[in-house]
């Protein structure tokens, strides 16, 4: 039976018989009196007292570890029922080690998220999105925990394993955790969805991102609706201001709450002002308006912090802490991150994903900050377009010239095509320069002048913080100079 663990107030230990009766494994080996406390799917990472889970990818495959993390001490172990043939019974077995087998480990660990999610007083927010989801779920657990003791996703480990492991990481001490649930193929948010149980589920909008799973934005629509209907009541919290999430709240059972900025929103705001410090707004927070300062840029953060407000209101959370909360939440790495650069330079770090939404957010951002002086624009591949990606790159080209964006510096499989929008929408030939990273990375460089601003941004896989971080040393101010 599981207990309190000796080792950290709250924290929660496991036997072999929870672990077999939260995945309905069988249990091939009993480790009585042993008691686990934590889980971990990384053979670097597994403690002695923790079970390991034995997943199966495609370069990877965990049951190749057993024997060797048995060996050192490894007394748990979670692995596919299928590959216990293969498995060292006998030295396991004295080892005092415990395994359990089921039909497949990455199930199994979903199994045990929401084994252990249930059997705890804690109350669940669901966050997902085509943009935005992590700067919300980052905004949303700042504002819970102004009042309570709050568990949050750590980075965006939003996927079939990463909730789990969240969920597993619940102790008795905490009163709300708040999930990142990302996807790209159909039935993922539902399972998500289902092993989470939120109370309250987040969508923060929908666009054209991960196409190349579900076909269209109306298949992105589709896959975020699976968490509300999933959900059997709570409060849906939707963006108001898009009508396709707007709507919704009509097949939902349970309560709605608006946000953005139009009329008639449960968390609205009245103006916003940014610059290079960040941006200031008037939040309406169920009627009490309140000044709010974020330490973040983009007009998308408003909208981030306006769900993370009808969070707080659908948590009884009070308008004062609401604000407390948000303007506490630092800046998400490579979200829309502002750098100072010497000789009132900046940069606008925006590297760690894109898609077409996200990257029209930027330089939305980008035109603000630069306030009609030179604005460049160096960026890499949107990944996941599928059929899409040709349409997509070459609109985005398009929509750089008419921001009247000064020059753009392009790397990747689509940048000739990003290069051709451009043109095409009247941006000369001369101001739009191709080639590796490497090669981008020098001429944004050599481009770059006094009270210049660029944005640098790509998919994940594109690497764009290398960029980013050669112009920071290329371009520190004196006083960074001075401590480097």
């Amino acid at each position: 039976m599981s207990v309190l663990s000796e080792n950290a107030p709250g924290a929660v230990s496991w036997s072999a018989e929870d672990v077999a009766r939260a995945t309905g494994g069988r249990l091939v080996l009993d480790a009585p009196g042993f008691l686990f406390s934590g889980f971990s799917t990384d053979s670097r990472k597994a403690l002695p007292g923790g079970f390991f889970i034995a997943l199966q990818g495609v370069r990877h495959d965990g049951h190749v570890f057993v024997a060797g993390l048995a060996e050192a001490g490894g007394k748990g172990f979670l692995v596919a029922e299928d590959k216990v043939p293969g498995l060292p019974m006998e030295a396991l077995a004295a080892a005092g080690a415990a395994v359990v087998a089921v039909p497949d480990t990455e199930a199994g660990l979903g199994a045990l998220g929401a084994w252990h999610r249930r059997r705890l007083s804690v109350r669940v927010v669901g966050v997902t999105g085509s943009n935005g989801k992590t700067s919300t779920k980052e905004m949303a657990a700042s504002v819970l925990a102004e009042r309570h003791t709050v568990l949050k996703t750590q980075g965006n480990l939003n996927n079939q394993i990463g909730l789990p492991l969240t969920l597993l990481r619940l102790d008795t001490s905490h009163e709300w955790a708040v999930a990142e649930m990302g996807m790209n193929h159909f039935g993922e948010i539902a399972r998500l969805a289902q092993i989470a149980a939120p109370d309250i589920g987040v969508i923060t909008n929908v666009g054209p991102g991960h196409l190349e799973g579900v076909g269209s934005v109306g298949g992105v629509l589709a896959a975020k609706k699976e968490l509300l209907d999933t959900m059997s009541g709570g409060v849906a919290v939707l963006n108001g201001d898009d009508q396709t999430v707007a709507g919704l709240a009509r097949d939902f059972k349970g309560k709605a709450l608006f946000f953005g900025i139009g009329p008639g929103m449960d968390a609205r705001a009245l103006d916003y002002h940014q610059d290079p410090s960040g941006i200031r707004f008037l939040l309406d927070a169920g009627g009490t308006r309140l000044s709010v300062r974020l330490a973040m840029h983009g007009a998308c953060m408003v909208a981030n912090a306006l769900a993370a407000a009808a969070v707080g209101l659908a948590a009884g959370i009070p308008p004062e802490s609401i604000r407390a909360g948000l303007e506490k939440t630092p800046p998400v790495p490579g979200r829309q991150n502002v750098v100072l650069l010497r000789d009132g330079m900046g940069l606008v770090d925006d590297t760690y994903n894109s898609n077409p939404g996200s990257m029209a957010a930027a330089l939305d951002t980008l035109r603000t900050l630069a306030a009609g002086g030179r604005a460049f624009l160096a960026l890499g591949d949107m990944r996941e377009l599928g059929r899409h990606a040709q349409k997509a790159h070459k609109a985005l080209g398009g929509l750089a010239a008419a921001m009247g964006i000064t020059k753009v510096f392009a790397t990747g499989d689509y940048a000739a095509v990003v290069a051709d929008g451009a043109v095409t929408r009247g941006m000369r030939k001369k101001d739009v320069e191709t080639g590796g990273k490497e090669e981008i990375t020098r001429a944004v460089i050599e481009a770059l002048g006094p009270g210049d601003w660029v944005l640098v941004k790509g998919s994940r896989a594109m690497g764009m913080e290398e960029v980013s971080r050669a112009i920071q040393r290329a371009f520190a101010r004196a006083e960074e100079t001075d401590r480097g």
